[in-house]
């Protein structure tokens, strides 16, 4: 949640942006583009977090099957994500993102393990903060 916004996913149901006042979806993701077989790529969402702090234009999900991380940008007007990365070979099932400088860094359980590593930093100014 981030202020006056929620986000919602599951399995075969991809990102949706709710505004909670109005009760109504303001934004719904667009899976992937197909896989290199031209197959339809599954959506299972496990986590979703906010990239940055009290911004609901910049959404960070984890998700099963693909195993992949993916930033949306809201603003963008894109429905797709703005990055897509396959990061592991177990599902993502937590992801949060922290503060580091100018970047965050999006911090993962790996491997059934409690405390979260840092395994890929971004600038925010990819994102157009």
């Amino acid at each position: 949640m981030s202020g006056n916004y929620v986000a919602t996913g599951g399995k075969e149901n991809d990102v949706k942006l709710w505004d909670i006042e109005s009760q109504k979806t303001t934004w719904t993701a667009r899976n992937v583009v197909p896989d290199k077989l031209g197959l339809r790529v599954p959506v299972w969402v496990t986590s979703i977090s906010w990239l940055t702090p009290n911004d609901p234009h910049k959404l960070v999900i984890g998700t099963a099957l693909t195993n992949a991380i993916r930033v949306y940008d809201i603003r963008s007007g894109q429905r797709r994500p703005a990055f897509n990365k396959q990061v592991s070979e177990a599902k993502i099932s937590t992801v949060a993102s922290a503060p580091y400088g100018k970047y965050e860094c999006l911090l993962l359980p790996m491997y059934n393990i409690s405390i979260a590593v840092c395994i890929l930093v971004m600038s925010l100014e990819t994102f157009h903060v």
